[in-house]
C-alpha cells in the first residue's frame, strides 16, 4: 500500500479518535464540524473537525485531496476508482 505524503510523517490511523488529529478539507453543506462514522459491529463515533479548508463543491474537495492538500470525507461514488488505482487511500475503511 502507497501511503500518500501527507501521511508519511505520522503513524496511519488506527482508530477514528486518531482521525481527528489529522488536517481536514471538508464539505460546507455535509461535515463542515462534525463527522459521524459508523463501523461494521454498529459502534458510532462523532468527529470534532476543525477543517483547514471548506468547500460547497464536491469535485474541489476531491481535487484537494488528490493534491495531498489534507484529509476529506468523500463520497465513494466520486473517489472509487481513485482508491482502486492507489492515487487516494481510504482510512479505517471498516
Amino acid at each position: 500500500m502507497k501511503v500518500p505524503a501527507l501521511l508519511q510523517a505520522r503513524p496511519l490511523p488506527e482508530s477514528p479518535p486518531d482521525l481527528q488529529a489529522l488536517d481536514w478539507i471538508a464539505l460546507g453543506t455535509y461535515c463542515r464540524s462534525e463527522l459521524q462514522l459508523h463501523s461494521q459491529d454498529g459502534a458510532r463515533h462523532k468527529l470534532s473537525l476543525r477543517p483547514r479548508l471548506v468547500t460547497d463543491s464536491l469535485f474541489a474537495l476531491r481535487n484537494a485531496a488528490l493534491a495531498g492538500i489534507r484529509v476529506a470525507a468523500v463520497s465513494d461514488w466520486l473517489v472509487r476508482e481513485d482508491i482502486a488505482a492507489g492515487r487516494l487511500l481510504h482510512l479505517l475503511p471498516a
